[in-house]
């Protein structure tokens, strides 16, 4: 038990909630002073009419496109070329659908965009840094709509992966700036996905709350948490 005084700055994002919710997505978007978002997701989200279709019609007139390839790789490459296509539309807002591969493509896009880096400065920053520099200057919003239950859509930390000399690199990018404004969870929306996928995502959620008890960079409000007599085995 913590019994030192502390501090502890968090802000979330905006949770927007309830079924249906996605049809509110423009207002979602003019509530954060941002009127063009770009759909972000994997080939099978994208074509997952029962899916998009709600979503695409919910943004309205804010619906700046769809880039659907982001892979569960979530390669550098992806989050370049969603970049590039927010610049050609405008957008002014990422919005990732599905899973947390998306999200961190989205994510990293996000870091790209705000510095105006290109594909071989950032990888030269992996290269030489193991990781992305946060951004220094204004990315767009994030506003992804999850349909699996991992958390990835509540997080200021992204994953990618680059290649390099020959091999593949994992890398990432994490800054408290980073953490979405808004994120909309429509129960319609997580029954489209495969019940198989949304009880790993569970589990996996369940163990990313696990590990932040006992993880290197728990705070204390999480370390209240940690079950008594030793804490949670590593």
């Amino acid at each position: 038990m913590y019994t030192e005084p502390f501090a502890f700055d968090y802000s979330p994002a905006e949770i927007r909630y309830g079924r249906g919710a996605v049809g509110e997505l423009e207002s979602v978007l003019a509530a954060h002073d941002r009127a063009r978002a770009l759909v972000v997701c994997g080939s099978n989200t994208g074509a997952n009419r029962a899916l998009i279709d709600p979503i695409e019609t919910g943004l309205g007139d804010a619906h700046a496109g769809t880039v659907d390839g982001t892979t569960p790789e979530k390669r550098l490459r992806e989050a370049v070329a969603v970049a590039d296509r927010a610049r050609a539309t405008g957008a002014d807002t990422l919005l990732p659908v599905g899973g947390g591969s998306s999200l961190d493509v989205a994510t990293v896009a996000a870091v790209l965009l705000a510095d105006d880096r290109d594909e071989a400065t950032a990888r030269e920053q992996i290269r030489e840094t193991g990781g992305l520099a946060p951004p220094s200057g204004e990315r767009p919003a994030l506003v992804p709509v999850p349909t699996t239950l991992a958390g990835a859509d509540l997080s200021s930390i992204a994953g990618i992966t680059a290649d390099l000399d020959g091999g593949v690199v994992a890398s990432g990018v994490g800054d408290p700036g980073l953490m979405p404004e808004a994120a909309v969870y429509d129960p319609a929306a997580f029954e489209t996905t495969p019940q198989s996928v949304l009880a790993g995502s569970a589990f996996n959620g369940l163990n990313k709350a696990v590990e932040s008890t006992y993880t290197a960079s728990r705070t204390p409000g999480n370390g209240r948490h940690r079950p008594a007599g030793g804490g949670v085995p590593r």
